[in-house]
């Protein structure tokens, strides 16, 4: 089965970006990039796709390109156990790396294409475990609108998260279906309020989530609308 990676990019300060992208593989914790380089290798995979996120931002440099970053530690892997056989040379011929992407929905995209190019029958997705469940919403929702066609879609966490945050914070609704419960369309309500969200109003955003916190307080539902720091 002819197998691909997708080592996701994301847009961090660069010390925050190091520990979650690489991690310490020799404790037994693997970041994004080592993950993804340790499956590669278990999964004898074909492709690896790499995202590497906006160099710089500001004149500030928010991620490194993640393939050199790779070239530049791999060694280190070789240290481990379950990689001693690790053909660095080997793993940069197979890759491609993207340095546009802006977002998951667009890497997805990139990467679906390049999948399609080489008949790729099989997919890892490797994010961190807060952000794991997006990627793979993401991978599942841009297949059933007609691409990935017949390709097995498989979603793998890190062992590292963002800071501050962890898979139980990130909230998941689907739409009703089970027969023993009320079929309230709560998932139109989280939608909508996304999509006001989304549209990076400051302003709006601000007044929406102050009056909605007033809200839930009437049910004595105490939460913070202010943005983490």
């Amino acid at each position: 089965m002819r197998t691909a990676i997708l080592i996701h990019g994301h847009f961090l300060p660069l010390p925050i970006w190091e520990n979650v992208m690489w991690g310490n593989p020799k404790k037994g914790l693997w970041g994004v990039i080592s993950k993804g380089i340790a499956l590669a290798e278990r999964e004898h995979a074909d492709f690896i796709f790499w995202c590497s996120g906006i160099p710089a931002q500001g004149g500030r440099d928010i991620s490194p390109n993640v393939l050199e970053f790779a070239m530049a530690r791999g060694e280190e892997l070789l240290e481990c156990e379950s990689m001693a056989g690790l053909d660095i040379p080997k793993l940069v011929q197979k890759s491609l790396l993207d340095e546009t992407v802006l977002n998951t929905r667009e890497e997805i995209a990139r990467a679906a294409v390049e999948f399609k190019k080489r008949d790729i029958e099989r997919v890892f997705l490797v994010s961190p475990p807060k952000h794991i469940f997006r990627a793979h919403r993401e991978a599942l929702k841009h297949q059933a609108s007609g691409h990935l066609n017949g390709v097995e879609i498989c979603a793998v966490a890190s062992d590292i998260n963002f800071p501050n945050t962890t898979a139980a914070d990130v909230a998941i609704i689907e739409p009703p279906h089970r027969a023993d419960l009320p079929l309230w369309q709560t998932h139109k309500y989280a939608r909508a309020v996304l999509d006001l969200l989304q549209q990076k109003n400051t302003a709006v955003s601000e007044a929406f989530l102050k009056e909605w916190g007033v809200l839930l307080g009437k049910y004595y539902v105490d939460v913070s609308w202010l943005p983490r720091k």
